[in-house]
Order: C-alpha cells, then structure tokens, then sequence
C-alpha cells in the first residue's frame, strides 16, 4: 500500500499524471484500500458505455470511455484486477507514442 501512495507522490510531484483501466468492484475496492482519489487518479477508462458519466463510490474517480486516454494522454495508467496487462497495451499500443506505461498495482 505504501509503495503505491510513494509511487503517485512521485508522479504528481513530477508532474506527472495518472489514470486506471477496469472500472470494477475489485478494482474500486483496491483503489479504495490504498487511498487512491481523484487527486492522484484522473479517471478509470472503461469499455462499459453504461458506466461513463459515472464515478467510482468512495473515491470518487470518474468513469470515462476509453478514447479519454489518447485524448489526456496519460504517463502511467493502471491496470486494475481483471484485465490483462499485455491485452491493454496491445489494444492501446499509441500509449508508448507519449511514453505512457501501463502496470499493475502492487499493494505490498
């Protein structure tokens, strides 16, 4: 939980920003395990047209359509449980174009 809260200081103190994939009730409830908020989290992108316009309960993260990345261009976005690293940045290989990176969240 630690390393992740260290992680987004870092980015955010670079400048940096940060969004997620996967607007899931695993995915919330990690985001909301370690203290993740909007603050830190732009937005979850998902493929789910029936949960844009919303926002994760807790934290309060927007849920946007999945074009909101090539359109905000994020320096890391996070993989949250349920999807595939590998299969996100295939499908979203423009990503790499900026520099963006994709990963998982580590809460050791």
């Amino acid at each position: 939980m630690r390393r992740i809260e260290v992680f987004l200081g870092q980015l955010k103190a670079e400048g940096k920003s940060a969004a997620a994939f996967g607007a899931s009730l695993r995915g919330n409830a990690l985001l909301s395990f370690c203290g993740v908020r909007r603050d830190t989290i732009a937005f979850v992108a998902d493929l789910s047209p029936r949960k844009h316009g919303l926002a994760l309960p807790g934290t309060g993260i927007p849920i946007v359509p999945p074009q909101r990345i090539q359109e905000t261009r994020p320096d890391f976005i996070f993989v949250l449980p349920g999807w595939s690293v590998q299969e996100l940045v295939r499908q979203h290989h423009y990503v790499s174009s900026w520099g963006g990176r994709f990963g998982r969240l580590d809460i050791t």
